[in-house]
């Protein structure tokens, strides 16, 4: 995988990326500091920021709280951009992954919040049963999806590692 942002000490260093993809040079020269939009950019974007883990309805919330500057996430810029990464940064495993990780996060809400009923009629219990019985297998078969997809998401061209993957 290219790292389109990169990092340095915490921090998006400025790359040829942020200059050529139109969307990230325009982000670039609207903010006087443009580090803590690419940041927020990063963050909320790259397919292993732990900010990932996060509810898409708080990402960008908690992102902006650590990453706070001049710029606001619902900037246009800011949207635009972050549409454009999404995009560059998705690929068949990733656009899986997140698929199968919604649908997980679906059934354990679901799990969370159903009303079990053993009623004749209207019972639900044997699903929630089903559900509790497999959710062993559900969750053994989203971690090696997901362990597939780190892999995939770790290398570079040539099937080489980053420089940051090798002491792991």
């Amino acid at each position: 995988m290219i790292d389109i942002l990169t990092l340095e000490g915490g921090m998006v260093k400025l790359t040829v990326e942020c200059y050529t993809i139109p969307e990230l040079k325009k982000v670039c020269e609207k903010y006087k500091d443009p580090i803590p939009a690419l940041c927020f950019l990063r963050y909320t974007t790259h397919p292993l920021s732990a900010y990932l883990n996060l509810d898409e309805e708080i990402r960008d919330e908690e992102v902006y709280k650590d990453y706070p500057g001049e710029y606001k996430p619902t900037d246009l810029e800011i949207s635009i951009a972050k549409d454009k990464l999404n995009k560059l940064y998705l690929d068949t495993t990733e656009k899986y992954f997140k698929s199968v990780k919604g649908a997980v996060e679906k059934l354990a809400n679901y799990l969370d919040e159903v009303i079990i009923s053993d009623s004749k009629d209207f019972g639900n219990i044997a699903h929630v049963q089903k559900a509790i019985d497999n959710a062993g297998k559900t969750i053994e078969s989203f971690k090696k999806l997901e362990a597939k997809r780190n892999e995939d998401k770790k290398k570079a061209r040539g099937n080489k590692y980053q420089s940051w993957d090798l002491d792991e």
